[in-house]
């Protein structure tokens, strides 16, 4: 007979022997990466040293990180204003700063920032930050995508935002509205009468109101899908699950991405870490609600303000049928998730804490907004508000210029950028970092650029004839409009301001194909909500904008007192 285990023995001997060279190989090849690299940092961090980003321009920020560069400071919005305008060259207006080891530019001025919109539509996200952006949006999200692939998924996106719920929302809006209005009203007359403040009234987080209404408008609009957020049984502010790990996923991006980008454990997502399980768990929570609300029998369902069905298909329902699926699907939903939710939450809370805290501009919305409800024709309105509520749209405007919830983008210059103030001339793909935040801060783009002050964007015409007084109307200006003798003196005059400098929505090819949908929303919730309550601020609190991963938004809670108006207001 043949002695089998002796054979076993020799050759596990052997399989145990290949092993242990292999990891030798291994290990070796590793080595010598980290030395490559670690070589190539040293000669990276020389060169920063030594020498300027753009040789031809001799205006940049110093003291550059070894291996970040100035990274640090493009995550915080003191750091925006410090590479941005402290070191900016006074005649031009640019700056110049290292991301990582690549050389990079800002620009301040208007024009050169549509110039480099307007010719320069293509991204490439450094590679660390990359990395982190497409672990949280997907590979085919149109946020990572460049080139063709860009194109063609801008397309898709653009087609999904013009059809069905997402832009036929004024049914979807108003039932979610009311929901509000009625839940803060049971709130206001359910609270005791206080000494210091009457009539009653509550104190309430706005944020909590702002992000329920954007997240049941997403929910409904583009999934077809009722979160039940905003319901009259629910606390307000999105307590499920799928708000939570939304959330927990942008927290996590702006921990890995912006806070923490030394961390070396943060790029390795597989290793079992509570944190690395939490974010895939948050990640399938989505996927999971995405993938029902797409393979669901009737995904065309929404509601309409009374509570019926609607046939308005959800954005959701229209991908499908132009033809994604699975990854690439889920990744496009999430970049209208992370781009429609987040950003008009952000917006309509700096908007309803601003005019909370200028009542004369809240007053001026109210008797806007009542004017209008008082006309017999109405059908257009909703389709059309900025047009019928120009102060109302100016408000928002306003706060779009001083708070842009996206604060900052890049692009890769698709064609030479020429600056005539110092006669030069950056070369195609150079890098370029544009801080709106700045840009819409700088006295070159705005009059009197820190302070909040919606007629720049109108003024008011008031008639002739003195009895005729109370029927004074808002028209938008122009930016070569003139003060007139008989224009308001509400809040100090200023200039016109010019609706090319501002870059809210971005500009371009890639300038949002949301617009539209939020302006819509954020005017009605002006409406539903400015004429049922009277907003002010809580003595003592400080509104604190902080840059949070991809958006800016006030630090911690907004306290807001919502006070119910009564007929005497009027």
């Amino acid at each position: 007979m043949m002695n089998f285990d002796g054979n076993k023995e020799e050759d596990g001997s052997i399989v145990e022997s290949s092993k242990g060279f292999l990891k030798v190989v291994i290990m070796i090849f590793v080595s010598v990466q980290m030395i490559r690299i670690l070589t190539a940092i040293l000669k990276f961090s020389t060169q920063k040293r030594n020498q300027t980003p753009f040789p031809q321009i001799p205006f940049f920020v110093p003291s550059p990180h070894w291996l970040y560069g100035h990274m640090d400071h493009i995550g915080n919005l003191k750091g925006h204003e410090m590479l941005v305008m402290t070191y900016a060259d006074p005649q031009s207006s640019i700056s110049t700063f290292w991301g990582l080891s690549k050389p990079m530019l800002s620009v301040l001025k208007a024009q050169h920032v549509r110039n480099v919109l307007r010719y320069s539509p293509h991204r490439k996200m450094l590679p660390l930050l990359g990395r982190h952006f497409e672990n949280l949006l997907g590979k085919k999200s149109v946020v990572i995508l460049t080139g063709n692939e860009w194109t063609n998924a801008r397309k898709i996106a653009t087609h999904a935002m013009m059809q069905g719920a997402m832009i036929h929302n004024t049914d979807i809006l108003g039932r979610i509205l009311k929901r509000i209005v009625r839940k803060l009203t049971t709130r206001i007359r359910n609270e005791p009468t206080s000494s210091n403040h009457h009539p009653r009234c509550v104190q309430m987080d706005i944020r909590q109101i702002t992000n329920a209404i954007s997240f049941e408008t997403f929910g409904m609009c583009a999934l077809g899908r009722d979160f039940g957020s905003s319901a009259s049984h629910r606390p307000l502010g999105g307590n499920d699950d799928c708000f939570q790990a939304f959330q927990y996923l942008l927290e996590d991006l702006h921990l890995r991405a912006y806070e923490q980008p030394w961390n070396i454990v943060h790029y390795f997502r597989w290793i079992p870490l509570p944190r690395n399980r939490n974010v895939h768990d948050a990640k399938r929570t989505l996927t999971y609600i995405i993938s029902e609300s797409v393979n669901r029998e009737s995904p065309k369902a929404s509601f309409s303000a009374n509570g019926s069905k609607s046939n308005q298909k959800p954005a959701a329902q229209i991908l499908y049928e132009l033809g994604l699926r699975d990854d690439d699907l889920q990744d496009m939903l999430l970049s209208f998730w992370i781009g429609g939710y987040g950003t008009t939450s952000v917006t309509m809370t700096y908007m309803f804490y601003m005019v909370a805290l200028y009542p004369e501009i809240q007053t001026e919305c109210v008797l806007e907004i009542w004017r209008l409800a008082q006309k017999k024709e109405k059908r257009d309105y909703w389709t059309a508000l900025d047009k019928h509520l120009p102060y109302c749209h100016a408000v928002l405007l306003e706060t779009l210029r001083l708070f842009p919830a996206g604060s900052n983008t890049s692009r890769n210059l698709s064609r030479e950028l020429h600056i005539p103030e110092r006669n030069i001339t950056f070369e195609k793909g150079s890098r370029v970092f544009l801080s709106f935040w700045c840009i819409h801060r700088y006295e070159g783009n705005f009059h009197r650029p820190l302070e909040f002050l919606p007629q720049r964007w109108v003024r008011q015409v008031v008639p002739t004839d003195d009895d005729d007084a109370e029927n004074k109307t808002w028209v938008e200006r122009s930016p070569n409009d003139l003060n007139s003798e008989r224009e308001s003196t509400l809040r100090t005059d200023c200039p016109p301001a010019d609706k090319q400098n501002l870059f809210s929505f971005s500009y371009g090819k890639r300038h949002c194909v949301g617009e539209k949908f939020a302006i819509r929303e954020l005017l009605m919730a002006m409406v539903y909500i400015l004429p049922k309550f009277h907003l002010e601020t809580v003595e003592g609190y400080c509104l604190t904008p902080e840059k949070r991963g991809i958006l800016q938004g006030p630090q911690g809670s907004v306290p807001i007192l919502f006070r119910e108006r009564t007929p005497s207001d009027s």
